[in-house]
């Protein structure tokens, strides 16, 4: 093996290894979500179970579903998500940077992604101060918003395809284990 250099061994054990050279990297948003969604949940259809456990580490004693054709919703009083808290949501994932409210939001948000909706949103904050996540495959933004609701709302939109009938299965099944 003539050209091949292996770190050399002492008697302690194999010796530190040098860096040879840094820079930087580049990650496909769309690949990794589409990746990471498949393995968030045994269906992605339960995606709203994130979203429950998200409201009770919120404080939440109770969670109100709307459930339309195009849209999904839960609604809860609780600690609202704070602008900066919503910046990067995705960036919640790694169990040692977040805490379990937003790691839940994090992971009903690639379920939701695996179950085919268009994009998420977050809606919190007291009256006059609330401010709305978007985000999609390609990115998020978070924006202020003007609105009666005082409750905090999470969810999914279907977009033109429309809810896939896999999603009442799911419902269902969320029913049975809550």
């Amino acid at each position: 093996m003539a050209g091949r250099r292996f770190a050399p061994y002492t008697e302690a054990g194999m010796v530190e290894p040098e860096p040879v050279r840094s820079g930087e990297f580049r990650i496909d948003r769309r690949r990794a979500i589409e990746l990471l969604s498949r393995y968030q949940l045994a269906s992605p259809h339960l995606f709203p179970l994130p979203w429950i456990r998200a409201a009770v580490a919120s404080g939440a004693s109770g969670v109100e579903a709307l459930d339309g054709r195009d849209r999904f919703e839960l609604r809860f009083e609780g600690l609202p998500f704070a602008p900066g808290e919503l910046g990067e949501p995705l960036s919640s994932l790694p169990a040692d940077r977040a805490e379990p409210r937003l790691q839940e939001l994090a992971r009903g948000a690639l379920c939701a992604f695996g179950a085919g909706v268009d994009h998420v949103f977050v809606r919190a904050g007291p009256a006059g101060a609330r401010h709305a996540l978007k985000l999609t495959r390609d990115g998020e933004s978070v924006e202020p918003v003007v609105e009666g609701e005082t409750r905090v709302v999470i969810g999914a939109d279907w977009g033109p395809g429309g809810r896939p009938a896999a999603f009442d299965a799911g419902i269902a099944a969320l029913g049975r284990e809550v």
